[in-house]
C-alpha cells in the first residue's frame, strides 16, 4: 500500500517538480527539521529547504525515486527526486523545494522535490 501511494506520489510530482524546480535554488537551502516544516508548512511552502533523516519506505520508476523520511523524533515527510533513493536505514540529508501538501482525496502528504544530484 506505501509503494502504491509513493508510485502515484511521484507520477504527480514528476511534473510539479518541473514547474517547480528552477524557481529556487537547493544550494541557498534553509538547513531545518521535519517537525519544523510539519508544524508550519505554509510559512516554508516553495521555499529551498534542507532535511536531514533516515530513510524509510522507497521506491523508483523510470528514473525517478522517491521515500519516506525519519527524523530522530519519529516525524516523516515524502522525498521525490531525479535519482534512485538510498539504501532504508541510511541517513540522508536532501536539499529541494517544500511543498506544503500533495492531496489525494482526503490524504494530505508533504513533500520535498529534488533535484537529480539532491538524493
Amino acid at each position: 500500500m506505501v509503494r502504491i501511494l509513493l508510485v502515484l506520489i511521484l507520477g504527480f510530482c514528476i511534473f510539479l517538480f518541473f514547474l517547480r524546480a528552477e524557481e529556487t535554488n537547493p544550494l541557498m537551502a534553509q538547513s531545518i527539521t521535519i517537525g519544523e516544516l510539519l508544524e508550519q508548512p505554509e510559512e516554508h511552502d516553495g521555499a529551498a529547504v534542507a532535511v536531514t533523516g533516515q530513510v524509510q519506505n522507497r521506491a523508483s520508476l523510470f528514473g525517478v525515486g522517491g521515500f519516506q523520511m525519519t527524523d530522530q523524533k519519529g516525524d516523516t515527510i515524502t522525498v521525490v527526486g531525479l535519482s534512485s533513493p538510498k539504501a532504508p536505514g541510511s541517513v540522508v540529508t536532501v536539499r529541494g523545494t517544500f511543498m506544503a501538501a500533495f492531496s489525494l482525496n482526503d490524504l494530505l502528504v508533504p513533500v520535498v522535490l529534488v533535484g537529480s544530484n539532491s538524493l
